[in-house]
């Protein structure tokens, strides 16, 4: 294995994906493993990498500190005598741009939504698609904060009582008024098992019951204290969505009906999604675009080119390659943040994943350093712990470290599960490029220990499918802590919240337990310590390998305004900016 410390040239993995991505293009069920990529990158090895944007944010910086010096007495002098002037006119000093209506904005994702029901999760264009029509109960504002949505407000009666109160004038894109009904509909309808939502099983878990008080207030009343349920509330894929609606025989599974800045107009699945503007939309004065294009384009690096070329407003998962390019580029921009990781699924009930040793073992087989080098440029950020980020509050720095880069350990405990020669698996791999460029690395390492891997090729719709159904040994995965509370890692390792598990029944009576206390703890403390053990003895376990915090750029042209970053854990939420969003041109 290489060292780390190396150097890589700047669009390597486009040179190299070809054959790899040729390969797997569009052949599910076929057994692949994708070496001739690996191969392409040693040979490639040693050439020169783009210097990161930390570097260059860093000499942008001292380069403003020493014009700002250069320039202190001269600026502070033109700086009065212009507010002197305004003054004496009576003019206001304006604290932002005009913001210029109309216009259709172009934005492109890498993968087609899963589904089209807005509360079915359909990966971060899912988040972006259906966000742009529907709207929750509560929200997570530009500054990370969490404020009312469709409630005008929220009352705690107690610690298990909540009542929200909704805005007045509320209406759906086909004319009904949002009014309690609504909301009671929308929430029993997702705990109903049958009716496929995805955050169904935290709702039947956290709520009692769902009852309307008069046409715009609604109580809740909670199973057991709960310090997470305003941030689940706030959830994109829990909408409220129309009674009336749905009773008159519609489906959300094939149209749609928000609330929302954006009503859809035509949806060709893997193709488009073409909205318009909602002129009823109760936040008034937005939208600011007349009109809103989804496109699916699959391959990154096409997709970067097309932001380029003017065709293409908004881009996701910009490729790490072309961060310096378009930082650099005056006509685009990038906003950037390491919410993503990448992961393997383990299902704990097929073999030879139901030894524990098995599943340390490939977790201890895996360098993780070498696999951001050369999956990330180097600009993404190792798990060898949980999810729990530094620089967050619930950060557990005791887990640090857990699973490092162990190839012998990783034989050896291998051979003490029985397989002293090695073992093999199944892999569901999607064909997405966040993927497959440090599936490069990570393939080589399992084959180096043992681990021989059969590919299961699919596209990310394929993979979906898979992971409802829980038809997968392994499974590889890229995903986030849906919202900014420990509680989050629900979504992973609890038995009725479990996203990837629920569909093989997975279950742990010791996570469960040790969830309930850290819902029922309100003291900060308290609950940092159980997460923390928590997510120790998850790491133990290893349901799940955890592999690297992945760089998340998106790629904008310079004159999209307000296309705001959401701060913090939660800044896959992004796309909810779309409503505020303008172009100056």
């Amino acid at each position: 294995m290489m060292s780390s410390t190396g150097s890589f040239p700047q669009r390597l993995p486009k040179r190299c994906m070809g054959s790899l991505l040729l390969s797997l293009e569009g052949e599910t069920e076929k057994r692949r493993r994708g070496s001739g990529y690996f191969s392409c990158i040693m040979r490639e090895y040693g050439k020169k990498r783009p210097q990161s944007h930390h570097n260059q944010a860093e000499r942008r910086r001292r380069m403003d500190n020493r014009i700002l010096r250069l320039g202190k007495n001269q600026t502070f002098l033109l700086l009065v005598t212009c507010i002197a002037v305004l003054v004496l006119l009576n003019v206001g000093i304006p604290t932002s741009e005009a913001q210029k209506r109309g216009g259709k904005l172009v934005y492109a994702v890498g993968t087609d939504p899963y589904s089209p029901a807005p509360f079915v999760y359909g990966g971060l264009a899912g988040f972006a698609v259906n966000g742009a029509m529907y709207n929750s109960l509560l929200r997570i504002n530009t500054e990370g904060k969490l404020v009312p949505e469709l409630a005008e407000r929220y009352d705690i009666v107690d610690n298990t009582t909540y009542t929200f109160t909704l805005r007045k004038g509320v209406v759906f894109h086909d004319g009904d008024t949002l009014d309690a009904d609504d909301v009671v509909f929308s929430l029993n309808f997702y705990m109903d098992k049958k009716s496929g939502a995805t955050r169904g099983g935290i709702l039947r878990d956290m709520l009692a019951s769902v009852e309307k008080v008069d046409d715009l207030t609604v109580r809740l009343k909670l199973k057991a204290p709960n310090a997470a349920v305003l941030q689940i509330l706030a959830l994109r894929d829990i909408p409220i969505i129309s009674k009336e609606w749905v009773e008159a025989g519609h489906d959300y599974r094939k149209e749609y009906n928000g609330t929302g800045p954006f009503k859809m107009v035509n949806a060709v699945r893997g193709e488009h999604y073409q909205l318009v503007r909602n002129e009823r939309y109760w936040k008034k004065g937005l939208p600011y675009l007349d009109a809103l294009e989804f496109r699916v384009i699959h391959d990154p690096f096409t997709r970067a080119d097309s932001v380029r070329a003017g065709d293409v407003d908004i881009i996701d998962f910009l490729p790490w390659q072309e961060g310096e390019a378009f930082d650099q580029d005056p006509r685009l921009k990038t906003i950037r943040s390491w919410i993503i990781f990448n992961a393997i699924v383990l299902n704990p009930k097929r073999k030879p994943f139901t030894d524990v040793r098995v599943r340390q073992a490939l977790a201890y087989a895996i360098d993780r350093e070498t696999t951001n080098q050369i999956g990330h440029g180097g600009m993404g950020l190792p798990i060898t712990g949980g999810l729990l980020q530094k620089g967050s509050q619930w950060h557990c720095p005791e887990n640090e470290g857990t699973y490092t880069y162990q190839p012998d350990k990783a034989r050896r405990l291998l051979a003490e599960a029985g397989y002293p020669q090695g073992v093999s698996f199944d892999l569901v791999l999607a064909n997405f490029a966040p993927y497959l460029e440090p599936w490069a690395v990570v393939s080589e390492n399992l084959k180096g220990v043992g681990f021989q891997v059969n590919v299961i090729s699919t596209d990310t719709g394929g993979m979906a499918e898979l992971r409802v159904n829980g038809d997968y040994t392994a499974l590889w995965t890229g995903t986030l802590l849906i919202y900014d509370d420990p509680n989050a890692l629900a979504t992973f390792y609890e038995s009725s919240g479990a996203f990837y598990g629920r569909a093989h029944d997975f279950k742990d009576p010791e996570l469960d337990e040790l969830f309930a206390r850290g819902r029922r703890t309100t003291d900060f403390q308290e609950r940092h310590k159980i997460y923390c053990e928590l997510e120790r003895k998850a790491l133990e376990k290893a349901y799940w390998v955890f592999l690297t915090w992945r760089p998340n750029m998106f790629g904008l042209r310079a004159d999209v305004k307000g296309f705001t970053k959401i701060p913090g854990m939660v800044s896959f939420l992004t796309p909810t900016t779309l409503e505020q969003t303008w172009l100056d041109r």
